[in-house]
């Protein structure tokens, strides 16, 4: 977190400061002059409350329409998320309901980013974020011998999420802690660049299932990062270790398809065990199966090392000292959400690199001058000063979203767009489909990192990016935001570096395809060319 220096200089920061001290003495000798004051803004909403539109009244589509638009021959039969999105949007307008259907929660949804800050501003100290049913299922009901009664971080809510992220927080989200692990991930990430040379072809391609090799890159970096463990699984020898790693990757993969299945589409598995349901338990045993075993050889390992070994410690290990529980839960989830994220956005970033040769090009030049250590190595001050690689990942993961959008559930009564929104109403945020529209974007189609720079640096563009910032939400919102973004980006950061120093890219194929699910992969030949420089 930033924090003031301590010889403040700057009169804003003064004014900050002596802001800041003036709350804090008010807090303390509350009188009765602020309690009249909150009195008269709770009287001030009732009375909008009052004069609102009920709830019930918000538009959508009926049942009967939604299950006719989504069988074979509808509309929203075999759609993108983002075109369903769009598609209530244009018929019912920036705010409107999706009915409660074979055990699905009702679900509001909103496009308007002016009601996405309004619904984050009143979250309350603890946000509560709609998780995945079919995820808090297993481990609660099928497996709680094993979690007991822990859903983790995507989950909980309440009390128990807000102690379990304070946990993690100082692990996962301080930049000292991510810095630490560079080397380590670099060590892969050149491993990953000389695999390249196997896999291309006499021209120079990379095979079509391309994708797989950066899952596996993904995997092993994660598993570096949170269990202190190498798998090796871009060598070509099978091993135990290996093999559950393969496993794992389909598992995972498996999973963000079938729970997208079962949670955002009609279906029955919540009254009875279809086919589906009997499947994803199957992938959920696989996953967690495979995931134990290396948090076991872990564990074995920590048992026989000095604990005066000059490393960084592995998140599972850093977490063990503080509970064992949390500690193994965390390194499930890190296995299960830190795969096809990361290699996902990797394989988009290539793409929009190779369609656009010289965005490629001003990038190289700013990775060739990035300080490295005597041996040529990375290390935490190498990315001190990458705007541009910033910039580009951004600018990807604006034109192609990992996820849809977020979610949340009012933490309390509000009004949107003149509706009654009642406090636990389910609401779902589409900010993905304004990421296209070129009244917030300036040329949205367009891959222009340079919309994101700031503007003392050269050929900035700040004015093509969103006046408001709840337009682009990547990584969700607030203290539910998404607790492996530093970890997730530092990967990127470290692959990149390495690959454009090697390598030139190129795309000599049509524009990408999806799989939509909760991670949105590309389902395309990834047959990038790849040529020395």
């Amino acid at each position: 977190m930033f924090k003031l220096p301590k010889q403040i200089t700057n009169p804003v920061t003064k004014i900050v400061k002596t802001h800041r001290i003036v709350l804090q003495q008010c807090s303390r000798t509350l009188s009765a002059a602020n309690l009249s004051q909150q009195t008269q803004l709770d009287e001030k909403f009732q009375k909008i409350w009052e004069t609102s539109k009920p709830y019930k009244s918000i538009p959508g589509p009926s049942i009967l329409k939604l299950i006719i638009d989504n069988l074979p021959g509808g509309k929203f039969y075999k759609a993108k998320l983002a075109d369903l999105h769009r598609s209530i949007r244009d018929e019912y307008g920036p705010i409107s309901k999706i009915p409660k259907m074979l055990g699905n929660e009702e679900i509001l949804l909103i496009t308007d980013p002016v009601d996405f800050e309004l619904l984050f501003r009143n979250e309350g100290q603890w946000p509560n974020r709609r998780g995945i049913s079919t995820f808090d299922h297993y481990r609660k009901e099928v497996r709680p011998d094993l979690f007991k009664n822990q859903g983790g971080l995507l989950n909980e809510q309440g009390e128990q999420w807000g102690k379990l992220r304070s946990t993690v927080n100082p692990i996962m989200l301080k930049p000292a802690t991510v810095n630490a692990y560079i080397p380590g991930v670099d060590t892969i990430a050149v491993e990953f660049c000389d695999h390249i040379k196997t896999l291309r072809d006499d021209k120079n391609e990379l095979p079509a299932n391309f994708m797989y090799e950066l899952n596996k890159w993904a995997l092993e970096t994660v598993a570096s990062i949170a269990v202190d463990q190498r798998l090796h699984i871009l060598d070509s020898q099978k091993s135990d270790q290996t093999n559950k790693a393969s496993q794992l990757i389909k598992a995972v993969d498996d999973f963000f398809t079938l729970s997208f299945e079962l949670e955002m589409k009609p279906n029955l598995w919540r009254y009875m065990k279809t086919s589906k349901y009997k499947q994803l338990m199957n992938v959920f045993d696989t996953m967690t199966d495979a995931t134990l075993f290396f948090i076991d050889e872990a564990i074995g390992k920590l048992e026989n090392k000095s604990s005066n070994q000059n490393r960084e410690p592995s998140v599972l290990e850093k977490l063990l000292k503080i509970d064992k529980h949390v500690a193994m839960v965390m390194a499930l989830d890190m296995f299960m959400a830190g795969v096809d994220t990361t290699s996902s956005t990797t394989a988009n970033l290539m793409y929009q690199l190779a369609k656009n040769p010289e965005k490629q090009e001003a990038l190289r030049n700013e990775l060739q001058n990035l300080p490295v250590d005597a041996n040529g190595k990375l290390t935490s001050s190498t990315f001190l000063k990458i705007p541009y690689l910033r910039a580009c990942i951004k600018e990807t993961l604006r034109l192609s979203p990992i996820v849809s959008g977020t979610a949340r559930t009012a933490g309390k009564d509000i009004v949107i767009k003149g509706y009654q929104v009642p406090k636990g109403t389910h609401v779902a945020i589409a900010s993905m489909i304004l990421h296209y529209e070129d009244h917030l974007f300036k040329n949205a189609s367009d891959f222009m990192p340079e919309r994101w720079l700031n503007e003392h640096i050269p050929n900035a563009c700040p004015e093509a990016k969103a006046s408001n910032p709840f337009v682009y939400l990547p990584f969700g919102f607030g203290p539910r935001s998404c607790v492996g973004k530093r970890f997730a980006e530092m990967e990127i950061y470290v692959l990149m570096t390495r690959l454009l120093g090697k390598y030139r890219i190129e795309y000599d194929y049509g524009p990408l395809e999806y799989r939509y699910s909760f991670v949105m992969s590309p389902t395309s030949d990834l047959k990038f060319k790849l040529t020395e420089i």
